[in-house]
């Protein structure tokens, strides 16, 4: 390869020597980190769309977790507000016996 240089370009030995043994190990090394360079990026935009995907889904996911709980909390909500208004008629009802009883309405609270 150096012979061609030589001829080829004119070069001197020491000229066709560097040509050889620096720049073109030098290009082919430049090219080869482009390349992964490269490869690198589409590599990273592709595990980016993955990722976003799934954080998307995981938003989504929870979102639909968050709103099964809330609707199980204001149900049992409903619940537990009947039962208190349930057990207040019927203290209410308790004191109002007693108060026509003549008894006193903190003995049946108690």
């Amino acid at each position: 390869m150096t012979a061609w240089l030589i001829k080829s370009l004119g070069l001197s030995k020491l000229g066709a020597r560097i040509i050889v043994y620096v720049v073109l190990p030098l290009l082919l090394v430049a090219i080869l980190l482009f390349s992964l360079n490269a490869w690198g990026d589409s590599r990273y935009e592709q595990g980016k769309d993955d990722a976003d995907l799934a954080w998307k889904a995981a938003g989504r996911k929870l979102v639909e977790q968050s709103e099964a709980a809330a609707q199980g909390a204001n149900d049992l909500a409903v619940l537990r507000e009947a039962e208190y208004q349930q057990r207040l008629r019927e203290e209410k009802e308790a004191i109002d016996a007693a108060t026509i009883a003549g008894d006193d309405p903190l003995d049946v609270l108690f």
